[in-house]
């Protein structure tokens, strides 16, 4: 949330853009593509950017009426020669599994830029899920040197404030395909106010990107008691709870 000129958020440094400079300097790519899947918008890494031709920046995120920060519609696709390099989806509160992947209005409205030299793509079919679709599109119009992917733990059940309702299996899915688009990544963690919901989470995406299958039960540790049972499941089962998001 850190903006180029003030602290915000609980953030002090804004490690995200850090992340594409260094990308851009030290791996010498044109172009960063930044998937960032939280439930409060990234709205200093989306100013950051928004007039910055070589970042394309896909944000999946909560947007509402009382959401911090307030930022992040439909409308927001960035300026001057960053135009159609914005790329926001905002939800509704109690997103779930069967959301994220029932059939949803495209965002394919949207130019997604792409290198001059590759052909136009073919028109697409409207898009089965609400996030591999997208970043897919982006992806392959866009054709980054290297990704920087933000992996929020505040989108999955059990986290109080962001009120949203995905399961660990499909927080690592997600994660798994942009991994598989072969291209330099960078996992950052964010989000998460529950400190159960939020370990688990970075042990999840550290272990689907190291291709490591992980126990049914929370191994006994030193932090056990912070799960509160004395043997607790890795899982997040979801939650019941109202989901303001239609097929719409």
């Amino acid at each position: 949330h850190c903006e180029a000129r003030q602290a915000m958020g609980f953030c002090l440094l804004n490690n995200v853009p850090v992340a594409a400079a260094v990308a851009r300097q030290r791996l010498g790519v044109e172009r960063v593509l930044i998937v960032d899947w939280d439930v409060h918008h990234g709205n200093g890494v989306q100013h950051i950017f928004e007039s910055d031709p070589s970042v394309l920046y896909v944000s999946l995120h909560r947007h509402g009426r009382g959401v911090f920060p307030g930022s992040g519609g439909v409308k927001d696709i960035g300026e001057g020669k960053g135009k159609n390099h914005t790329i926001n989806m905002p939800v509704s509160h109690g997103l779930d599994d069967e959301g994220l992947e029932a059939r949803r209005r495209s965002h394919s409205h949207q130019s997604i830029p792409h290198r001059a030299s590759l052909p136009a793509s073919p028109p697409r079919p409207p898009p089965q899920s609400l996030f591999n679709p997208v970043v897919t599109a982006a992806f392959e119009r866009y054709q980054p040197g290297a990704i920087v992917y933000i992996a929020g733990a505040g989108v999955l059940a059990g986290d109080r404030l962001g009120c949203m309702n995905i399961t660990l299996a499909a927080h690592a899915k997600c994660l798994r395909h942009v991994a598989a688009f072969g291209k330099p990544l960078l996992v950052l963690g964010g989000g998460g106010s529950g400190q159960s919901v939020a370990a688990r989470a970075w042990c999840a995406a550290t272990a689907a990107l190291c291709e490591v299958d992980l126990p049914e039960m929370v191994p006994d540790h030193d932090y056990t008691y912070y799960h509160g049972a004395a043997d607790p499941p890795f899982d997040l089962a979801s939650v019941t709870m109202d989901n303001g998001n239609s097929e719409a």
